[in-house]
């Protein structure tokens, strides 16, 4: 009993440590005491400090604020927040979705929050649920940074102790396969698993070939203590193999089905796949007094056999009631039956059959979760298994339970649905071939609905394509790094200096063959690279640098803000001495550049049905961005606010594609995405249909638009569009459809405020028709009596009107 109560905590928290809460933009030692800032804490349903305890579900109010008199309020501009209970394990939640001033702490993204930005603040105040089970008091622990130098942490007011109310502990169930259950109703749940796993997240030896990278299909099951999908300690089934190596979930579905009387409910849950991979899948399943433990496995990948799942989890109460919630961030495991030591190891079957075990920092150098620093490693997902009903009913005998599974088919997502004529779907297809010439690639197969009509309008849920790693001819690559146990490298280091202090240089950064006897002539991989970067004085060598808006090297790009078509990524830097930043309106501490990944108009034709299913998701950042969703409810196109990341495909620009898209039946002779994405699609492609030829139509020039500025010199532009694409090898569209025209109006009065440079003008608000471009600047109002605030009438901001580069 010991072991097994050790393994869930284990699979759980693993190896859990104290949260780090020293802010990455601290610099120095941290000062003593906390400089009149604290924690304070209330209950959102009652006004003013709360004292007495949490109560287990509950939503408080966390601030932290600094000291105010009537005159002065204390201000600083960074914070880190962090809540655990007392033997370090994450506790609650804090809900920081659309938050204007935090996010999930980077350094502690369990049970921590940390600023959005170094803006300056008078105070934060922060949503935080309290755990469903309390298992002890929770420590609320913070730092704050006032300035570069200046920060505290954790002194005086900076730590609080927050106890679970007397008399208000939720028991906990016991995790323990030879434990019963006294529970007679029946409960239903809903299961919810959350992709975590990145590069930001686990950033050493990350997979090179991105595009492989997911989480299979998932099996999972409701059952009784006779049944277990895996354990840790024992051999891997063949069923748990075909999981583990390749995300194959026929065997293991044919197992469990084989001892249908210890299974209530199984679950078949989509997996999560490239570009999807910190999305979120959801599945149902039913427990009962016989079958009240769950289990789940699912591949993370590319890899040997690693996965993440959690092994009989017990749902019933020693209350005979059933547990509303239970959260697992969830740790990797090894199945033990293949060797390989990193995510592109070729193939490497272990023989014999290794027992289950968990992936630890010090198990192997090669590993890319090695780190002899630490015990923990960052959570991969995380699964919520969250109570929705439960259903009254009487005992039964374990026998009854037993032939009433036996005679159920409870297949979540898929069977429970496939009894239904409207239901119906074709044959899978064949397999495709592995996407792979050597190593590990990726197969699929695809089905659809007999009656696509009807499907959509009784909201079938039924899986349409389904994809498995795969082992190409070749087992390893030839002079590759990836799936090459010779050249296989370690992660890139971190870039160097810039080559020059002003001007334009180049920088560099190296990564290291794993295997020390490999040589650099024996593969054909990279081992150095180059970028070009600008000295730490800016691009004016000409120049006097100020010495107080001194920057930190550009941060790596970001990854594309799209995941099809066109999107933009950018990279940050910051100045090392933010509290005279207001001196330093002049120097960009942000770049961006246009990015372009796969067709959108190609992705949605192939997955429209699964799009168009997926539920409303907002997202997780704090922008403000129009978007209308399909709802299977109520059949329609919705409009919605999206905040600009962790959202899902079913979200469209204009209401217009998303009929398109989802509409049965629509009308379809109009392209699906803006005609320009078709142009890009093709690009210099000669585009031949068989018929006659057919010239690119181009339309008149619009009339000259007004000038860019309100006074001295500017630009004003006019522009044509594409009406129709050539084919057939008729003539092709010219390059240039945008003319611009020098400009001068009168003279620029003086003014009192001072004004930072224009930024450039944004792209146009549509991809054809009319619309709007805006551009910003900074503009200082006087604060100390230089001037009056209310004489600075300076614009911070400027639209025009403009036109998109194609026809609608």
């Amino acid at each position: 009993m010991v072991s097994i109560v050790l393994f869930l905590s284990f699979l759980t928290f693993s190896g859990a440590q104290r949260c780090s809460i020293r802010p990455y933009e601290a610099k120095g030692e941290r000062k003593a005491g906390s400089n009149g800032y604290v924690i304070e804490i209330s209950s959102t349903k009652s006004r003013g400090n709360t004292s007495n305890g949490f109560i287990p579900g509950e939503n408080y109010q966390i601030s932290l604020r600094g000291w105010r008199t009537e005159y002065t309020v204390q201000t600083f501009r960074g914070f880190i927040l962090a809540a655990q209970f007392e033997d370090n394990s994450p506790a609650g939640s804090f809900q920081v979705v659309g938050h204007k001033d935090a996010r999930v702490s980077p350094i502690c993204p369990a049970g921590g929050v940390s600023h959005k930005s170094m803006s300056s603040k008078t105070s934060v105040h922060i949503t935080w649920k309290a755990p469903e089970v309390a298992k002890g008091c929770v420590m609320f622990r913070a730092s704050v940074i006032e300035k570069k130098n200046l920060w505290f942490s954790e002194e005086e007011e900076l730590t609080k102790r927050f106890c679970p109310e007397e008399g208000k502990r939720k028991v906990q169930p016991l995790d323990d396969p030879s434990a019963t259950c006294c529970a007679c109703d029946v409960a239903n749940y809903e299961l919810e698993f959350v992709g975590i796993w990145s590069r930001h997240t686990h950033p050493k030896d990350y997979p090179t070939l991105e595009h492989l990278t997911h989480f299979t299909d998932m099996v999972g099951a409701s059952h009784s203590s006779n049944y277990t999908l895996w354990k840790i300690g024992e051999a891997s089934t063949d069923g748990m193999k075909e999981i583990a190596e390749w995300g194959n979930t026929y065997k293991a579905e044919v197992e469990i089905k084989a001892k249908a009387s210890e299974v209530r409910s199984l679950m078949k849950i989509k997996g999560l796949w490239y570009p999807e991979v910190q999305g979120t899948t959801k599945s149902q399943f039913v427990v009962n007094k016989y079958h009240h433990f769950v289990s789940l496995a699912t591949m993370f990948g590319p890899s040997p056999d690693w996965c993440v799942g959690v092994s009989s989890v017990n749902l019933c109460l020693p209350d005979c009631s059933w547990v509303e919630e239970r959260v697992f961030l969830l740790q990797p495991f090894d199945a033990g039956t293949d060797s390989g030591p990193t995510f592109m190891s070729p193939n490497s079957p272990s023989e014999p059959r290794q027992p289950v075990h968990w992936i630890t920092t010090k198990l192997d150098p090669l590993s890319p979760f090695y780190d002899p620093t630490t015990d923990e490693i960052p959570p991969m997902a995380r699964l919520t298994l969250r109570r929705k009903q439960t259903t009254e009913t009487t005992c039964k005998t374990d026998d009854e339970y037993r032939a009433e599974a036996n005679n159920i088919t409870s297949t979540s997502e898929d069977d429970e649905y496939k009894d239904r004529r409207e239901c119906m779907m074709t044959q899978w297809e064949s397999w495709s071939l592995c996407s792979a010439t050597c190593g590990k690639g990726i197969r699929i197969r695809n089905r659809v609905y007999v009656f696509p009509v009807k499907a959509q309008v009784f909201h079938c849920h039924r899986q349409t394509t389904e994809k498995q790693f795969c082992n190409a001819k070749v087992n390893e690559c030839a002079d590759s790094e990836a799936f090459n146990s010779k050249c296989s490298v370690g992660s890139w280091s971190a870039w160097g200096e810039c080559s020059v202090t002003c001007g334009h240089g180049s920088r560099s950064r190296k990564r290291s063959f794993l295997n020390p006897s490999t040589k650099e002539e024996d593969c054909n991989v990279e081992l150095e690279r180059y970028d070009i970067c600008v000295g730490e004085n800016g691009e004016d060598c000409s120049a006097t640098p100020d010495p107080l808006c001194r920057t930190t090297a550009w941060s790596d790009w970001s990854p594309c803000s799209a995941s099809c078509d066109d999107g933009v990524r950018v990279r940050t830097r910051l100045f090392f001495y933010v509290e005279h930043e207001h001196r330093c309106t002049n120097v960009n501490l942000q770049e961006k550049e246009n990015c372009v990944m796969q067709s959108c108009r190609r992705f949605i034709e192939i997955n429209s049905d699964e799009i168009c299913q997926e539920e409303k998701a907002v997202g997780q950042c704090g922008g403000n961005f129009p978007r209308y969703w399909y709802s299977n409810e109520t059949q329609r196109c919705e409009r919605f606010i999206y905040t600009g990341c962790k959202g899902n495909r079913n979200q469209f620009e204009t209401e217009e594609g998303c009929k398109q898209a989802c509409y049965a039946g629509y009308e379809k002779d109009k392209a699906l995405i803006p005609n320009h994405q078709l142009f890009e699609e093709f690009g210099d492609k000669e585009i031949n249909d068989g018929g006659a030829p057919v010239s690119c139509k181009i339309s008149e020039w619009t009339p000259w638009g007004s000038c860019s500025v309100t006074c001295g010199r500017g630009k004003k532009i006019r522009s044509r569009q594409i009406v129709k694409l050539p084919r057939n090898g008729g003539t092709k569209c010219p390059e240039h459809l945008i003319q611009e025209l020098r400009c001068q109006l009168r003279p620029c009065p003086i003014s009192a405020c001072q004004t930072g440079p224009w930024s450039r003008w944004s792209a146009c608000s549509v991809t054809c028709g009319q619309g709007n471009q805006l551009r910003r600047r900074r503009v200082m109002r006087g604060r100390n009596g230089d001037w009056e605030e209310n004489e600075c009438k300076e614009a911070e901001s400027e639209s025009r009107e403009c036109f998109g580069r194609y026809s609608c």
